[in-house]
């Protein structure tokens, strides 16, 4: 239990308390388990929440990753900074929102886009810019998302609405 690039449970463990909407920690977990490989392989959690009384209580999943070589060591494929983080499959595309601004990716190319204040109402996170392409719409759901190419949950589902189309993948919201 901890942050940066590295954290580490207290040597004789803590108790995690599930307080997630609908309990998607520990069904996160499951799923990691399920879908691994190797189910005897650690899983990297990394979730929103308070110790108390030497209890870990989680109130909001991030993501649950079950390629991690140590449990200890954080991913580096997310940037620590990142206040939002989204990415889909065909077409391969990625969303960041940092405290300096936000980059969407498709595979022919990349879109700045300037810091916005962030819409939130009823579990769901929205990040709204017009571009020279049009209107720009990001909605990060609150609900388990599975990304079974990259053997990862998250705890967001994530549709992108640019240049008329729409996108779909998992996210996270820190």
């Amino acid at each position: 239990v901890g942050s940066g690039k590295k954290a580490a449970l207290a040597p004789q463990g803590q108790p995690i308390i599930d307080a997630t909407e609908g309990g998607l920690l520990f069904k996160a977990i499951q799923q990691r388990w399920q879908q691994s490989a190797d189910p005897q392989r650690g899983i990297f959690l990394e979730f929103a929440g308070y110790t108390e009384n030497g209890r870990v209580t989680a109130t909001r999943l991030q993501r649950s990753l079950g390629w991690v070589g140590s449990c200890a060591e954080r991913p580096t494929n997310i940037p620590v900074d990142a206040r939002l983080w989204a990415a889909g499959n065909e077409p391969s595309w990625s969303f960041v929102l940092d405290g300096k601004g936000a980059t969407l990716r498709w595979l022919d190319g990349a879109l700045s886009l300037p810091v916005r204040p962030l819409l939130e109402a009823g579990g769901t996170v929205t990040y709204a810019s017009d571009t020279s392409a049009g209107p720009l719409r990001i909605e990060f759901s609150r609900d388990l998302c599975s990304d079974t190419m990259s053997e990862a949950a998250f705890g967001y589902r994530v549709v992108v609405a640019a240049n008329g189309a729409l996108y779909t993948g998992c996210g996270l919201v820190r």
